[in-house]
């Protein structure tokens, strides 16, 4: 199968296209990139310890970037007893922002949030072979375009760069 047996006779080469080809054309494009956009922000959260993420991710950007809330589920492989966590707070955060790590529902661990890493560790418990429910939250978030930082207009909270699940 050639490349242009994959398009409809209208895109093949020596063809004029349409104000309407253009049309669908670029619609077609842009279910592309959204796919694209999606599947790039539910890729596995970074984690350590025996545990394998299960379900989809919330609250990420396909750049690995979170608004204020990132929200995903585990499956422990052993029994987990306590959750570290490593992120980064945006500059531009305000102060008294304080970050809150839950585990099915329940706060487990709190800490002040100041632009840069950041990092607290909770105590947990997850059976081996259940499903724990986690939720990493700040009070706040940072548009940095408005704060005329950069030209992310994103309302930025949260970085993940590890979540270990200790023994």
């Amino acid at each position: 199968m050639s490349a242009d047996d994959a398009f409809s006779p209208k895109f093949l080469a020596g063809t004029t296209l349409t104000e309407r080809d253009v049309a669908e054309i670029e619609a077609v494009l842009a279910q592309r990139d959204d796919l694209i956009e999606q599947v790039r922000a539910n890729r596995p959260v970074p984690t350590m310890g025996y545990v394998r993420q299960t379900g989809a991710v919330t609250g990420r950007f396909a750049d690995g970037w979170c608004g204020p809330e990132l929200t995903f589920s585990v499956s422990a492989e052993r029994a987990v007893s306590a959750i570290e966590v490593r992120f980064i707070a945006p500059d531009g955060l305000p102060a008294g922002t304080r970050a809150t790590l839950d585990l099915d529902g329940v706060p487990i661990a709190e800490t002040e949030a100041v632009p840069g890493m950041v990092t607290f560790r909770g105590e947990a418990m997850i059976f081996a072979g259940t499903i724990g429910a986690v939720r990493l939250a700040v009070s706040a978030s940072a548009n940095q375009a408005a704060l005329g930082i950069s030209t992310d207009s994103r309302d930025l909270g949260i970085l993940p760069e590890c979540f270990t699940f200790e023994g």
